[in-house]
C-alpha cells in the first residue's frame, strides 16, 4: 500500500507564511503574496491528486492572509507618520 505524498506547494505556502509573519512585515509583501498563491494552487492541487497537506496549504493560506494586513498596516502607519509630522508648522 502506497502512502501519500505531501504536496511541495502546500509546505511553501505554510514556510512563506510563517516567515511572512515572523519578519513583522519587513518582507512587505514578498512572502505573505506567495503564501496565498501557493496555498491555492496547492489546495488545487490536493483535491486533484489526493495528496495529503490539506491543513498546511490552509495555514499558509491563512498566513498570508494576516502577513498582508500586517504589512497594510505598518505602511499606512509610516505614511500617516511622515504626513503627521510634515503637516505640524512652528510658529
Amino acid at each position: 500500500m502506497a502512502s501519500q505524498t505531501t504536496n511541495g506547494m502546500a509546505i511553501a505556502a505554510l514556510v512563506c507564511g510563517i516567515l511572512g509573519i515572523v519578519s513583522c512585515g519587513y518582507t512587505f509583501f514578498v512572502a505573505p503574496v506567495l503564501a496565498i498563491i501557493f496555498g491555492v494552487i496547492a489546495k488545487k492541487q490536493i483535491a486533484q491528486r489526493a495528496q495529503a497537506g490539506a491543513g498546511l496549504a490552509t495555514a499558509g493560506l491563512v498566513l498570508g492572509i494576516i502577513g498582508v494586513v500586517i504589512s497594510v498596516l505598518i505602511i499606512l502607519f509610516f505614511v500617516l507618520a511622515v504626513f503627521s509630522s510634515s503637516t505640524t508648522t512652528t510658529p
